[in-house]
């Protein structure tokens, strides 16, 4: 298992406990747990159990994680404001998430989502949603990059 693109994270099996800092330097939580990338085995999202929703917690893209001080005790950074994370979509813990859970997190945070991905495949004169629903589920189970998908002329 390894962390996708943050090379000053902990080892993923000293991550879960960790405490978690906002842009402001508030602890907002700790790390819960980690959603993995099931082609690859990278962490692609960590979960944060923040208190506020009792049983719920954030999940956050890996990419947007930092680290500071050294090892035994890292903290984890978050590039954003408690308010930014308190709105954040929560989820229940030990549950797996959907793509539409994932695009929900990837749109809170400003990344593209598997939505928006699917809405560009979508114009004239790409195929129906459905297919390109298929397309982009028969690259990601390839474990190729969905945006690298050309779109296909159908019919004619």
């Amino acid at each position: 298992m390894s962390v996708r693109g943050t090379a000053s994270l902990p080892a993923t099996d000293d991550l879960v406990g960790r405490p978690v800092f906002d842009a402001d330097g508030e602890k907002v939580g700790n790390i819960d747990g980690l959603y993995l990338d099931p082609q690859d085995g990278s962490v692609r999202y960590l979960a944060i159990e923040t208190g506020w929703f009792g049983e719920r917690r954030h999940v956050i893209p890996i990419e947007d994680v930092t680290a500071r001080g050294s090892d035994p005790d890292k903290e984890i950074l978050l590039p954003y404001s408690r308010r930014t994370l308190s709105l954040a979509p929560t989820f229940v813990p030990d549950e797996d998430i959907t793509i539409a859970d994932e695009s929900d997190v990837q749109e809170h945070f400003g990344f593209e989502s598997y939505r928006d991905i699917l809405e560009a495949r979508q114009t004239t004169p790409a195929p129906t949603p459905e297919i390109a629903e298929a397309e982009i589920q028969d690259a990601l189970s390839r474990g190729d990059d969905p945006l690298s998908i050309r779109t296909k002329r159908w019919g004619i």
